[in-house]
């Protein structure tokens, strides 16, 4: 996505909800969100383009969490 908010892009694929993104102050461009993919809400990171998703918290039950 550009700066002004053009050319945005889907860069997840999943049957769950994937949401509140945000991006992770690393030194890479990487993104963080939340996700109930697995069942249950999780908080997964990935970098910009959308590869190596990965899931950072592995809650169980039905607790909400989001990135901040």
């Amino acid at each position: 996505m550009n700066s002004d908010g053009t050319s945005q892009a889907q860069i997840t694929n999943s049957p769950g909800l994937d949401q509140w993104p945000t991006s992770v102050s690393n030194g890479r461009t990487e993104v963080a969100f939340a996700s109930d993919r697995t069942g249950s809400f999780d908080i997964f990171k990935m970098l910009a383009n959308g590869t190596y998703q990965t899931n950072l918290t592995q809650q169980t039950g039905s607790a909400e969490v989001q990135p901040t």
